[in-house]
């Protein structure tokens, strides 16, 4: 029937539930997933804490933070030049000449190039640089291309752009300094990965485990709506693994890749099916009932314990009339 679940288990005995309104749904998910990705992000910054005191991981940090203080690109803050210098009190002609300076100093850097081709290529843009106006902003003199008479913020804004767009990626051109940056990106995305999947199982694994009775998260619980399996009873431990890995594989990570494909994909069938099933429901062979005014048998025996001390209870408290 359109508006509810049934289903029959093996004694033909029918269990009906009105299914799960999708606003319950829609809100509930939404608060689950805030809670997995807060507690992501408190165990991401505690497993950032434990690996910053590693030996090994310490050694990757410092020997990078060595060839960055060679680039001559970065301050003794190891921030780039060009962002330390925003909230400088350096004039714009200081600050001009400074980006000027560190630029030249670091395209002749043996360490980072072999030949002068970098430098050749940022002599090229400086050949090619105009103002508003579409005047050039360098003249070639004795071979190299050296500023006119136009305004220190001109310049400057040219040396920032060179800085950001061209002379921090061509640090990459270090073997070493591009592995151990590679390096330490794959560390956080791994960080990032696993405690995000850890704050997802805690929301969505451990606390159906906790809240058995209806394998609730906790906005189920709050929405009074519950799982239940394909004989209208509490589901089994291997159905809901199987959900839930699906549910963190492709209604998690997954839709974070395709920017919320699959969660519309799901959205649509919940919408329109007339059982409410979503895909994951559909794959695990679940449905999502509202237990407002029901509660879920864990098994079948417990419903027949329950059937019978309904009807025993029953009696007791009929009153009967004697007659002759």
């Amino acid at each position: 029937k359109r508006g509810k679940t049934m289903a029959e288990n093996e004694n033909n005995t029918v269990l009906e539930y009105s299914k799960a309104r999708i606003y319950q749904r829609v809100f509930s998910f939404f608060i689950d997933l805030f809670l997995a990705v807060l507690l992501g992000m408190i165990i991401n910054s505690l497993c950032g804490l434990v690996t910053s005191v590693v030996p090994k991981y310490q050694e990757v940090l410092q020997e990078r933070i060595e060839l960055q203080d060679q680039s001559g690109l970065f301050d003794e803050n190891q921030k780039l030049w060009t962002l330390s210098l925003e909230g400088s009190d350096m004039t714009i002609q200081e600050k001009k000449e400074l980006l000027s300076t560190r630029l030249d100093e670091f395209y002749h850097n043996d360490v980072f190039f072999e030949d002068d081709t970098f430098y050749q290529s940022y002599q090229k843009r400086k050949s090619e640089a105009v103002n508003e106006k579409g005047e050039l902003l360098f003249q070639l003199i004795s071979g190299s291309y050296v500023e006119k008479d136009f305004s220190d913020d001109v310049y400057y804004s040219f040396y920032q752009k060179e800085f950001e767009n061209y002379a921090s990626a061509a640090l990459s051109h270090n073997v070493r300094f591009a592995d151990l940056s590679n390096l330490i990106v794959r560390i956080s995305v791994i960080e990032i990965v696993l405690s995000m999947s850890v704050g997802f199982a805690l929301s969505f694994v451990i606390m159906p485990l906790i809240l058995k009775r209806g394998r609730k998260t906790i906005g189920m619980y709050l929405f009074k709506i519950s799982l239940v399996g394909g004989d209208a009873l509490n589901v089994r431990g291997k159905t809901l693994l199987f959900r839930n890995v699906l549910l963190l594989l492709i209604g998690y990570w997954l839709t974070i890749f395709t920017f919320g494909i699959p969660w519309l994909v799901s959205l649509t069938m919940m919408t329109f099916s007339k059982t409410g099933q979503d895909f994951f429901d559909y794959m695990s062979g679940t449905y999502v009932v509202s237990t407002k005014d029901k509660d879920i048998y864990l098994d079948y025996a417990e419903y027949l314990a329950r059937t019978e001390e309904s009807k025993k209870a029953s009696i007791e408290n009929r009153d009967f009339e004697m007659t002759r």
